[in-house]
């Protein structure tokens, strides 16, 4: 649509609709008007969807129809903002921030989340006007990018600097949104998205509106902008960020809020009860059990107190401010060695997180997974990290092999009477349960790679270099984690893998060809063994590992788990165990367990805790045993993982062998019994007792054997999570 046709449609639908709110508008000074889509799209559908494809275009048409109008005054610039979009995800319009991608530029769209952050309202210039000292001539420049933007020469032929005679300002402010919980899908991670607000939408009743915690529906248009990188050079990456054109509270604050007849009754009634103070104390969070104090404090800082003059003329505002005194390292005070598992997926020490000692650090994009007082895990923010020295510190170990260093007041979740409660670990002693996630809610994202250049001599051949860290590529690196070998030689570098299982090394083989281009050789790895080494001589493709999977290099007792591999989605994280496994991992059919052993500890722990991404619990344990891969018989600590029980299904569905030896071996354990000791729930005997008899059950109506189901309720013995379910589905 031309633009004249544009602004000839947009001011018959206006004259038709909106003469009546305008000229009401502008009496009243205000200098903005809420337009209705679905209005536009009756009138005239094909501006409608002009409207959608085109946003800034048609808005601004709307804005010059206005200014061609006859009205009771002048308006410089009348604003539109456009309500009533259809909601809902599926109808076209409004958008998950997840689903956000480059084809929704410049389109207009509807989100909708929570405000996480919000800046200070400031002046953004629209245009500008420069004089040129040579000439004296005016040259105006709009300001539509976010960067600010000079004349690069006159009409006079002049180049350089250029005098500022003025400037148009609005009023801006920057919010960030994210994703509401109820929106999100199992243990999904919240994206977020920068909204930029300006003029009407910033002014004082609008900006009570956007305070964090708010959520709020934005309509407005997708743009983007270059990523920096240091030096001033523009990447070829870009950022994304939301113009408001409008947006619309989805809660009432207390001056749109109408109380009936009936709910005022209820009010009064309440306020003739004796326990009324109680009951509403009560009323917080009442799925969290005690914590009354803390509940007392919300409700008294809910409410706030009453406006009062005093004799003298002294005003006291009725704002109350709480202060809740407790001891400030109740949090998780652990120590500094100690890994955390964030919501990217990656496993770092906690030291790491905040920078220099003994003071507090914001950290608000910090966010991992936390276990509820409920038991269930999920994805929060990280308001403050400390970092500090402590007097005393106590060591844990768990039966699945979890160690914890922590302070004595370090909070631990146990069971009591089926509710979740914290206690200090001071309290805790040997044969204790503690709760530890079943399950990690972490999912991961595709991990894109620097281009790689290699630095090639004369004689060497060319290789080709993944830029996407992917499936293949993962089982290639759990291929060099475990029985692989990375390392440069005095001239050149270093890739081998050495294995007995023929399907293995046909296997790597192939996906060196197939990721690289890079022909391996095989040969004997030792005229004693029947084992077998593919290995390929290539500096660049050492450099090119080095660079990027740092915790490939080096002897076997200082390998890891890439911090690439762990931030990447679930299926690639399999690929990478697959592999790994495959060389150091073990079917022990008599036992009925998968085993894997290694000299590296943290590897070890941090698979310990990877596992747990597909609902894997595992045991480590430690052990000294006579080495197998060098010819001198000496001792080392080796750390074994051993995955046993139900969780031997899980890791049979998600992740496997590559071998036909291994698979086979893995599948005879599919038909045994599973009967794992480790995934055990304490404390619920009152509670199994209280249900059945509130609900007039006998013992053998409880989904269960008598026998086994009287043995829960009398404490004797421990169900497992899956006895609970068919007691809770029967």
């Amino acid at each position: 649509m031309e633009a004249g046709e544009t602004i000839k449609a947009m001011s018959e639908f206006l004259d038709t609709h909106y003469k009546e709110e305008l000229l009401k508008r502008v009496a009243e000074g205000k200098e903005f008007l809420a337009l209705s889509f679905s209005q536009l799209a009756e009138f005239d559908p094909a501006l409608a969807q002009e409207l959608l494809d085109n946003p800034e275009e048609t808005i601004k048409a709307a804005e010059l129809a206005i200014s061609q109008m006859e009205l009771a005054r002048r308006v410089k610039r009348f604003r539109v903002r456009i309500i009533e979009l259809p909601e809902g995800t599926g109808k076209g319009v409004e958008m998950m921030i997840r689903d956000i991608r480059s084809k929704h530029l410049k389109k207009l769209m509807m989100i909708r989340g929570l405000v996480r952050r919000k800046t200070d309202v400031r002046p953004e210039v629209t245009s500008t006007r420069f004089e040129c000292p040579s000439c004296g001539s005016i040259t105006a420049i709009l300001q539509l990018e976010t960067v600010f933007r000079e004349p690069m020469r006159c009409s006079c032929g002049r180049k350089g600097h250029f005098k500022l005679v003025s400037k148009e300002l609005v009023d801006a402010q920057k919010i960030v949104l994210e994703e509401a919980p109820e929106d999100l899908e199992g243990g999904e991670q919240p994206k977020r998205m920068d909204i930029i607000l300006k003029d009407d939408l910033v002014s004082p009743l609008s900006d009570r509106r956007t305070n964090p915690g708010s959520k709020i529906i934005v309509v407005g248009v997708l743009k983007d902008y270059p990523h920096m990188l240091p030096g001033g050079i523009k990447s070829t990456r870009f950022e994304l960020f939301f113009e408001a054109n409008n947006f619309t509270p989805l809660e009432e604050d207390y001056t749109q809020i109408t109380i009936t007849d009936e709910e005022e009754a209820k009010i009064r009634d309440l306020a003739q009860d004796p326990q009324v103070y109680d009951r509403l104390i009560a009323s917080i969070a009442p799925s969290i059990y005690g914590h009354d104090k803390v509940k007392e404090a919300l409700i008294l800082q809910l409410f706030g107190g009453v406006h009062k003059e005093r004799g003298d003329g002294v005003m006291s505002r009725g704002d109350i401010h709480m202060l809740l005194v407790g001891d400030p390292g109740a949090g998780k005070c652990l120590h500094g060695d100690s890994k955390v598992m964030l919501s990217s997926g990656e496993i770092v020490p906690i030291r790491s997180i905040a920078d220099g000692s003994g003071a507090e650090q914001q950290s608000a994009d910090l966010s991992l997974p936390s276990l509820s007082f409920t038991g269930a895990m999920g994805i929060q923010h990280s308001q403050r990290v400390w970092k500090r020295e402590a007097e005393t510190l106590l060591r844990i170990r768990t039966r699945t092999g979890k160690r914890l260093l922590v302070t004595e007041d370090h909070p631990l979740f146990i069971s009591v009477d089926g509710y979740v409660a914290a206690v200090g670990a001071r309290e805790l002693g040997r044969g204790d349960r503690i709760a530890t996630p079943r399950r990690i809610p972490v999912r991961g994202e595709p991990q894109v790679l620097p281009a790689f250049r290699p630095r090639l001599a004369n004689n060497s051949r060319k290789h080709r270099y993944p830029t996407v860290v992917d499936e293949k590529l993962a089982l290639l690196l759990g291929y060099l984690a475990g029985d692989g070998y990375v390392a440069y030689s005095k001239t050149s570098g270093w890739v081998s893998l050495t294995n007995n299982d023929e399907d293995v090394l046909a296997s790597f083989q192939q996906l060196m060809l197939l990721l690289f281009g890079a022909l391996t050789t095989r040969r004997a790895s030792h005229s004693e063994k029947s084992a077998q080494e593919a290995y390929l001589t290539a500096r660049p493709m050492v450099d090119y590992l080095a660079a990027r999977f740092p915790e490939l290099m080096g002897g076997s007792a200082r390998k890891s788990v890439p911090s690439l591999i762990l931030k990447s989605p679930d299926a690639v994280l399999a690929a990478f165990v697959r592999g790994l496994f495959e060389c150091d991992g073990h079917v022990n059919v008599r036992k009925r367990q998968v085993e894997f052993s290694t000299i590296s500890r943290e590897l070890a722990e941090t698979l310990h805790l990877a596992l747990l991404r597909f609902g894997i619990v595992s045991l480590l344990k430690t052990k000294r045993k006579c080495a197998t891969n060098t010819t001198a018989k000496r001792m080392v600590t080796s750390y074994d993982l051993i995955i046993s029980g139900s969780f031997v299904q899980q890791y049979t569905s998600q992740i496997g062998f590559v071998s036909q030896r291994k698979s086979l071996r893995l599948a005879l354990l599919q038909h045994s019994n599973h009967n794992t000791n480790i995934d055990l729930v304490p404390g619920v005997n009152y509670l199994l007792k209280r249900i059945r008899t509130e609900l007039g059950l006998t013992q053998s109506q409880m989904g269960l054997p008598r026998p086994s189901y009287a043995h829960y309720e009398q404490n004797n013995r421990l169900p497992s999570t899956v006895a609970l379910r068919k007691i809770v589905h029967s």
